[in-house]
């Protein structure tokens, strides 16, 4: 069966396993939290909050990311969130556990922060820049001088944690508003969470390293690396949260972890497989613990020893509860508020071969749109059959093998359906990943790369704001996933990207919808689907050669080159070295073939209609006999070449009308008189000679006043020879050679040449020994002569 038929029909049962996403049972929940009046909990796509009630779900409310990063009041009856409306505006608010009651504190607004508590009913949150803490009927504010979605105050109201825009953290003392860095810059942090206590701060690097700081003696603790939902004890001692176990972007397993405060004690807790523990936290008791199951959207309730930190199952709670979709909120359509780059879309799955299954390729096909953003690479169109037939420019690149610049792009990765693939994505697959081959691909093609690792949002922010393209490995999905950012929304921390997923805030992903879909940063919640961490990126830049409407390189292909990959023609069938005008060129072996098989076209805006002279450029070459076919305003010519004869230097084809515009071009193919021979492709230029008018009107006094042909020189020549020519006027003029039974063997002239002295230099290095005639007709003027090859 078609993978990508099996894929569709996979997606409309219940789960499956892609190495791209793990699909969890979409009734799935997430950060379930234990409080006196039930559990807590949100579902997978955190739409709505729920409390359970005697086993069974109660619905409180719903907005976009409503349940993601909302807080819980200090005696854990209250539930403290952000309603979003269909428009973005955003309220910070409260739910009443007891009563279900739903308190905005503030009115809508662009840009509101989560809500935090401290004792005594103290509340905070953020609206733009300010920090505003409410107790009873008083208020206090301070200016943070930045936008933080997430500034936690201490349960004893004496601090507020924040970031700024290079995720980096601070303690505000609210008693004397000093500011204070906690973090040493290595890397950007987010998601502070206070210790019950008060004194001490747990937070993640965006790479999902734990840390803790400790305000009591300055210092700070490295818990664990790659650790996710990390939750306090309530005594403040203890640290418990999950691990993913990952392979080759598959989400394998995940089990639970707890950790002394200080990092110096750790246990694993559990040992199952595929059973995907997650999202734990401590209930009233610290010998309590609860989490969930992602792939059966249950509740566990289990009992921790301290002791011998063992933990034991005392029951589970099925609350299913389906994602609750916003119907079509205008903060979801696909309106570009601020510049973006028009970076051309390739879906992993869809834009690439039906044979191929392209749910991993996230990394090569982020990659490839980069590279097709900046043109580096030629069309290589395919006919893909889902979500319904339609051309990708692009996709073959993926999977299929194909050289440029020396590297040929043939290491062979299976992918999910192990069917061996090359191309971008066995070069990031084979032996390596794209955390380590990404940076070099990009560079491989031309591209300045660096990778950067937990880079910040304003590092992200100033890449897609000076125009270049910004390659994010997130945790977006179970497992990992690449996209590419290029542009920013009009609220604070969401970023635009190509996702070659799909788009995750559309119902149904993957889809064929990602192309400028916006994502929120993590410790940020705009209504987006959040990023969740940041592991790496890529920075890209690059310098597009200049270019000109009467000089086609043969690596413009926006600009009037085209070379043919056409089946059975593939970008594998052409080679290329680093040398030549601008330092490439491509190159083909010629075959005996009637027909091209490889073959390029230029094709370039002439300014203005006149004579132009057409010129190819050679680096140097093996083929002796490069037929060039020049299409002009007075149709076609054809003139063969000895590319192997010239060395780094213009060659010229002769003098051509042609029109205003793109209707005139060279063709240069790979069929020939002798097989087996390098053929060049390299740059064409024309350069203007006169008009058509003043070129045929214009008689020069000094013109000799007779037509004469002269006898070339030398002969018998090996293999070289120079024929001239004298016009008394301007004139149509065609040379040819003739073998003495009156068949043309080459034709040296087919243009318009104004009066003058005129000459050409023939190579016959592809004929026999013998006698040939060369004969010129110039207006009514006809003459031959004899010439003698004698090797």
């Amino acid at each position: 069966m078609n993978p990508k038929l099996l894929l569709i029909l996979l997606f409309a049962g219940t789960s499956i396993l892609l190495p791209q996403e793990k699909q969890f049972d979409v009734d799935g929940i997430k950060n379930a939290a234990v409080t006196p009046a039930g559990i807590v909990f949100t579902d997978l796509k955190n739409s709505a909050l729920y409390l359970e009630k005697n086993s069974e779900p109660v619905f409180l409310t719903s907005s976009p990311g409503s349940g993601l990063y909302y807080s819980l009041s200090t005696d854990k009856q209250t539930i403290g969130y952000k309603q979003i409306d269909q428009n973005g505006n955003q309220i910070p608010s409260l739910i009443d556990l007891t009563t279900k009651k739903i308190t905005p504190l503030h009115s809508a607004v662009k840009l509101a922060g989560q809500v935090s508590f401290a004792k005594e009913g103290t509340t905070a949150f953020t609206i733009d820049n300010e920090l505003i803490i409410r107790k009873n009927v008083s208020e206090m504010k301070y200016d943070l001088g930045t936008y933080a979605n997430m500034a936690p105050i201490s349960p004893d109201a004496r601090y507020a944690a924040y970031n700024d825009n290079n995720d980096q953290l601070y303690l505000l003392d609210l008693q004397s508003s000093e500011k204070r860095k906690i973090t040493n810059g290595g890397g950007g942090y987010f998601n502070p969470i206070w210790s019950p206590n008060g004194k001490k701060l747990l937070y993640s690097s965006l790479g999902a390293t734990l840390k803790v700081y400790d305000l009591a003696n300055d210092s700070t603790y490295k818990i664990t690396e790659e650790a996710y939902s990390p939750a306090w004890s309530n005594d403040s001692r203890w640290i418990i949260f999950y691990k993913k176990e990952i392979k080759n972007l598959e989400l394998l397993n995940s089990d639970l972890y707890l950790s002394s405060f200080d990092g110096t004690k750790q246990t694993r807790l559990t040992f199952t497989k595929d059973q995907f523990e997650c999202d734990p936290s401590f209930g009233l008791t610290d010998d309590e613990v609860i989490y969930s199951k992602f792939e059966k959207g249950t509740i566990v309730k289990a009992v921790l020893s301290l002791q011998d930190h063992s933990l034991k199952v005392k029951s589970e709670l099925n609350l299913k509860v389906k994602p609750i979709e916003i119907p079509s909120p205008n903060l979801y359509k696909k309106t570009l508020d601020v510049d973006t780059l028009d970076i051309p879309y390739i879906n992993q799955v869809f834009d690439t071969p039906d044979y191929y299954n392209g749910s991993a390729a996230c990394g090569p096909t982020s990659a490839m749109m980069i590279v097709a953003f900046y043109k580096i690479l030629p069309v290589w169109n395919i006919t893909c059959s889902w979500p319904s037939s339609h051309n990708s420019p692009y996709g073959k690149y993926i999977c299929e093998p194909y050289r440029f610049r020396l590297t040929n792009y043939v290491l062979t990765a299976n992918d999910p359906n192990d069917r061996p693939s090359q191309g971008a994505y066995g070069y990031m697959w084979s032996g390596t990943s794209p955390y380590s081959s990404m940076a070099s691909f990009y560079i491989k093609h031309g591209i300045a790369a660096t990778r950067a690792d937990e880079p910040s949002y304003q590092t992200a922010l100033d890449e897609v704001n000076t125009g270049r393209p910004y390659t994010i490995c997130n945790g977006l999905t179970t497992a990992g996933h690449i996209i590419v950012a290029h542009g920013t929304a009009t609220q604070s921390h969401t970023l635009i990207f190509n996702d070659p997923y799909g788009d995750k805030n559309i119902p149904g992903y993957p889809n064929y919808f990602g192309k400028n879909a916006k994502y929120d940063w993590p410790g940020y919640n705009n209504g987006y689907k959040n990023l969740n961490t940041v592991y790496w990126s890529v920075s890209t830049n690059y310098t597009k050669p200049e270019t000109s409407d009467t000089l086609i390189d043969d690596l413009d292909f926006a600009n009037g080159f085209y070379m043919n990959n056409k089946a059975p023609v593939t970008m594998n069938s052409w080679k290329d070295m680093n040398q030549g005008y601008n330092g490439h060129f491509w190159y083909s072996l010629t075959t005996l073939k009637p027909m091209d098989s490889c073959y390029a076209t230029w094709t370039p805006n002439i300014p203005q209609t006149g004579y132009y002279e057409v010129s190819a450029y050679i680096a140097y070459s093996q083929a002796e006999a490069a037929k060039y076919k020049i299409y002009s305003l007075k149709g076609l010519d054809t003139l063969v070449i000895n590319q192997k004869e010239i060395k780094d230097a213009w060659v010229s084809l002769g003098k051509y009308q042609f029109e205003k515009g793109n209707s005139g071009y060279v063709h240069l193919g790979d069929a020939s008189s002798i097989a087996g021979e390098a053929i060049v492709f390299d740059a064409v230029k024309w350069s203007y000679v006169d008009s058509i008018e003043t070129a045929i009107d214009e008689q020069d006094i000094s013109n000799p006043k007779e037509f004469r042909l002269e006898q070339n020189y030398p002969n018998p020549f090996n293999p070289v020879t120079v024929i001239s020519w004298q016009l008394a006027a301007g004139s149509n003029v065609t040379l040819k050679i003739y073998d003495v039974l009156g068949n043309e063997v080459a034709a040296l002239v087919n243009e318009f040449q104004k009066a003058g002295e005129h000459s050409i230099t023939f190579s016959a290095s592809q004929l026999a020994s013998g006698i040939y005639i060369y004969r010129i007709n110039a207006g009514g003027f006809s003459a031959s002569r004899k010439l003698i090859l004698l090797r």
